[in-house]
């Protein structure tokens, strides 16, 4: 079986040497003093892509049942769906996003390993995890620090400490601390404030299920979504009417 993250920029000859200088040193973990590796190995291509064969190396010589064979994961699902008559419902990002979620939310591993142990770069996976219709791959925490999401600090305060900011993904922009999915006011806080942010979160959420363009995962995610907000501030089809022409208003102005 073949490195499968060897590219032109981390060719086999210089996978191999890297193989032979970090399996060593490796961590089963995955910790690594990468530039002792790039030193013996005589060999520059970044720790970004030097990682990735390296730690595939490691685990298919001293943990190969933790690789999982994606390939198989989606052709299997496959026949099953037409065994149920259902192969034209068929969508490998939905078969993914329930592996990648599961090693990313339950077992806490960063995109990196989880892009190995599924031996699928970790744009596929990241966009497998997006699929879920909900929220963003950015922000995320799994207790082992990194960058603040837009390098905005108040986003994980109270209870994101440790989770992260889970940010809706139809936003496109910095979300305000209230926009955030695991946002929990204080006691006391001002239920003006927070009705108007869920109004204009339920506008958004309108507009996505509204457009014909939206991935079903992400419209089925949504709409409970949906239903939940307007009940939980009372709102109703007719505020948000208002609400919309407000807006649409304060554009034309």
């Amino acid at each position: 079986m073949s490195n499968p993250f060897i590219t032109e920029k981390c060719n086999a000859e210089q996978t191999a040497k890297l193989v032979e200088a970090g399996l060593p040193i490796m961590e089963s973990d995955g910790k690594v003093h990468w530039s002792a590796v790039e030193e013996s190995a005589g060999e520059t291509v970044g720790y970004g892509r030097g990682w990735l064969v390296v730690r595939w190396a490691y685990l298919a010589k001293f943990q190969p049942t933790l690789l999982i064979d994606s390939t198989k994961l989606i052709s299997d699902a496959f026949k099953a769906s037409e065994k149920s008559g259902k192969s034209g419902e068929f969508d490998e990002k939905t078969v993914l996003q329930a592996k990648v979620i599961e090693l990313r939310d339950t077992e806490k591993l960063s995109w990196g390993e989880i892009a190995v142990r599924m031996q699928i770069p970790e744009s596929r996976v990241r966009a497998a995890y997006r699929h879920n219709g909900v929220r963003k791959d950015l922000g995320l925490r799994i207790g082992k620090g990194g960058r603040f999401a837009y390098d905005a600090g108040e986003l994980y305060t109270d209870n994101r400490r440790k989770e992260g900011a889970q940010i809706p993904l139809d936003l496109k922009a910095k979300p305000t601390v209230e926009q955030l999915l695991n946002f929990i006011p204080k006691e006391g806080q001002s239920t003006d404030k927070q009705r108007k942010a869920a109004i204009t979160r339920l506008l958004k959420i309108q507009d996505l299920l509204r457009d014909g363009s939206t991935p079903k995962a992400q419209r089925d995610a949504q709409q409970p979504r949906f239903e939940e907000l307007m009940a939980k501030w009372n709102v109703t089809l007719q505020d948000l009417a208002k609400a919309r022409h407000a807006r649409e208003n304060k554009r034309a102005a």
